[in-house]
């Protein structure tokens, strides 16, 4: 089953370079009006990551956005379990810490709805200062795992680097807006599902918040 999700995000992953592939040589005379090709590092504080953006029109109101970097993800954990020993049910507390920092790339798609109206009203929409809705794809590993456990009975400590696969796709809403001197602030939130080799499908919410250094 776990495999099926692999093959899946894959799958999904060619599609996407396909799309931008296909839809770059059909969309070459477009006129690309008022989005721009840009070159970009991203820092993200919600979630702790960095990482370095390709951004390029494939429509008069569309991009495709190429991504390669590191996230981190930090997690504490507390849970309470029911043992039987000796015909006694004894309660387990148990308390986990785990530290991933994971190298990935991603590719996203990104339909902008309102520069145009944004133009009309005088806004600035350098750096493809807009809203979007988009479809975001991230392929990665697990990398640099720490893990901590502790219970009454024992306690556990992991450390090294792990190449489990781990995948990520969700679409999305999302916002640019200029600070000034091509440092931009960028939201982006959305449904989400997550999926890897060593774990079961489930749902998750994409909430990223990152300023952008454009060159």
């Amino acid at each position: 089953m776990i495999k099926n999700y692999t093959f899946t995000s894959k799958a999904i992953f060619a599609l996407l370079c396909a799309i931008c592939a296909s839809v770059n040589f059909a969309s070459a005379q477009i006129d690309l009006s008022h989005l721009q090709k840009q070159h970009a590092i991203e820092l993200s504080p919600v979630t702790p990551g960095v990482r370095y953006l390709y951004e390029t029109p494939v429509s008069r109101k569309s991009t495709f956005e190429f991504t390669g970097g590191m996230d981190a993800s930090l997690i504490f954990a507390y849970s309470k379990s029911s043992v039987k020993i000796n015909e006694e049910r004894i309660e387990e507390k148990e308390r986990r810490f785990q530290l991933y920092l994971t190298p990935n790339i991603g590719l996203a798609y990104k339909f902008y709805y309102n520069m145009d109206k944004r133009v009309e009203a005088g806004k600035n929409v350098d750096n493809n200062a807009g809203n979007y809705f988009g479809l975001r794809m991230i392929n990665g590993l697990e990398g640099w795992t720490t893990e901590k456990v502790k219970t009454e009975a024992y306690k556990m400590e992991r450390q090294g680097f792990s190449k489990n696969y781990i995948g990520f796709a969700s679409a999305v809403w999302g916002m640019n807006r200029n600070l000034g001197k091509n440092f931009v602030f960028n939201f982006e939130v959305g449904p989400g599902n997550v999926f890897g080799e060593d774990r079961e499908s489930e749902f998750s919410l994409r909430l990223n918040t990152g300023f952008k250094k454009v060159f």
